[in-house]
């Protein structure tokens, strides 16, 4: 993937944008969104969707919005397992009939993770790495699982 020179900038964390639109050098389509990108990306795929939950003050909005990951992902993949550390967020999404969700976090639960079928296509960690201390410990566990 080839991005134009001026993007380099964003990608170093030299600018900020949180609207940025960057034009993809193997597409004449602009991108407008991630959200719609992930969704066309995982399209009839089995996936798992890592840190499903986003917060949980703001999931209720983001579902009358229709820009809460996680939902736009189960509409549009085959099959959809929602994975988050946070307990609370997991029991309120349960709650709202969400079934294949899992209260777990992978650094301290590889074994409730291998337990799960593993036959995946595409694991989504869409708003997840920002949250990690140690991202390479993050990653490595990531492709051992």
């Amino acid at each position: 993937m080839m991005f134009d020179d001026c993007i380099y900038k964003y990608l170093q964390g030299e600018n900020l944008s949180t609207g940025k639109k960057i034009r993809i050098s193997c597409s004449e389509e602009e991108i407008l969104d991630r959200t719609n990108l992930l969704v066309n990306i995982v399209r009839g795929k089995k996936i798992i969707d890592l840190g499903c939950a986003d917060h949980l003050e703001v999931i209720d909005l983001k579902i009358r919005n229709n820009t809460w990951l996680h939902k736009r992902l189960c509409e549009t993949a085959e099959f959809c397992l929602g994975i988050d550390i946070n307990e609370k967020a997991i029991e309120y999404i349960k709650s709202l009939g969400y079934k294949d969700v899992l209260y777990c976090d992978i650094l301290k639960d590889k074994e409730l993770i291998l337990s799960q079928n593993n036959n995946y296509d595409i694991l989504v960690a869409g708003e997840t790495l920002e949250h990690i201390d140690n991202p390479v410990l993050f990653l490595n566990t990531l492709r051992e699982l």
